[in-house]
């Protein structure tokens, strides 16, 4: 009698575990959850993690571009803080405004005048004002009187000077656009 007393008691308490695998115990605050609610609650705390990850590496993304476009301000304040810096010591703080035919003309008539050949492309620098990359070639003499010239209307950077060539930027110009 008590073998099958035992045996009747371990049977109900394994149909107690079956039932609540199956539908889970809730008994006040204590509560089993079932195999069903297991799996579903581990499933949406997979879906977090995978949210949280992916907005990790978002995160890690800006903070990535936030610092490049840092570097790109400062680069640029720093040239506009050398401009400034070069305007007062010439006292001239307002930029000349010029045309693009202006600009042109005057550097290939000085080219013309001191027998030199020569070849300019022209890049924003910013919505108003250009940058002129500008090589030319020819004599050393005719260079050098060319510099000479042009350097008394525009500001001249980047220089460089390999034989019977120079290299050079005429930066920052302010260009009146034709509308």
């Amino acid at each position: 009698m008590k073998k099958t007393l035992v045996i009747f008691i371990f049977l109900v308490f394994i149909l107690l575990i079956g039932i609540s695998l199956k539908f889970g115990i809730s008994i006040g605050k204590f509560k089993v959850a079932s195999i069903e609610e297991t799996i579903k609650s581990y499933n949406d705390l997979q879906n977090e993690i995978d949210k949280a990850n992916d907005e990790t590496r978002d995160y890690q993304e800006l903070v990535t571009k936030i610092n490049a476009n840092e570097k790109l301000i400062s680069t640029v304040k720093q040239e506009y803080t050398e401009t400034l810096k070069e305007a007062k010591k010439n006292n001239s703080t307002r930029l000349k405004t010029y045309t693009k035919e202006y600009v042109w003309s005057r550097i290939e008539e000085n080219a013309k005048k001191n027998g030199v050949n020569l070849k300019m492309t022209i890049e924003d620098f910013t919505d108003i004002s250009k940058n002129f990359d500008i090589t030319v070639t020819g004599p050393y003499l005719g260079i050098a009187n060319f510099m000479y010239d042009i350097e008394n209307t525009f500001k001249v950077s980047n220089f460089n000077m390999k034989k019977d060539e120079a290299k050079f930027q005429i930066r920052n110009v302010k260009i009146l656009e034709d509308k």
